[in-house]
């Protein structure tokens, strides 16, 4: 075919347009392709190198911190149950340390569930908050309990609340 062309475009060149620039190549969309493609292309390898650093570092972390991945797992189960943790119940329940007693902890919990039932104008939001935050703190103190050795504070009738709830 290259010598077709030649001896085409010795032939014409006579003539004022030579058929040698009029060569059959690609469509002209195909040919604004070749930049797109290329530009494609490039953003998939950098994404690709980027996603690879932060996997690599992610895992450099966890390798150096084997601790720090079992502890990412208790959080990601404690959201998945919807547990509160000890400190955000504490402040929820506006305590600044454990309660002494559970006698103590079910006051501050009726004073507050009350205060926001929706009949008075409040919010079973609210009252959701109050209750989990309830059943953290009586955990948290359970757990206290059973390391000293002695039997939960204030037994098992002050972990329900009115209605027989846990």
């Amino acid at each position: 075919q290259q010598w077709w062309w030649r001896r085409r475009c010795v032939r014409v060149s006579v003539r004022r347009q030579s058929p040698c620039s009029a060569r059959p190549r690609l469509a002209l969309g195909a040919m604004a392709a070749g930049p797109l493609a290329r530009l494609v292309a490039q953003v998939l390898v950098m994404g690709f190198n980027v996603f690879t650093r932060a996997f690599v570092q992610a895992y450099q972390q966890a390798a150096a911190n084997p601790n720090g991945a079992k502890q990412a797992a208790a959080n990601a189960q404690r959201t998945l149950r919807k547990e509160m943790t000890k400190d955000e119940a504490l402040k929820v329940l506006n305590f600044e340390s454990m309660p002494k007693t559970a006698d103590e902890l079910k006051a501050r919990y009726d004073r507050y569930y009350n205060a926001n039932a929706p009949e008075k104008g409040g919010s079973f939001y609210l009252q959701s908050k109050f209750f989990r935050a309830r059943e953290a703190v009586e955990k948290q103190l359970a757990e206290e309990a059973a390391a000293a050795g002695g039997a939960p504070a204030g037994g098992e009738a002050a972990a329900k609340d009115k209605d027989g709830k846990n």
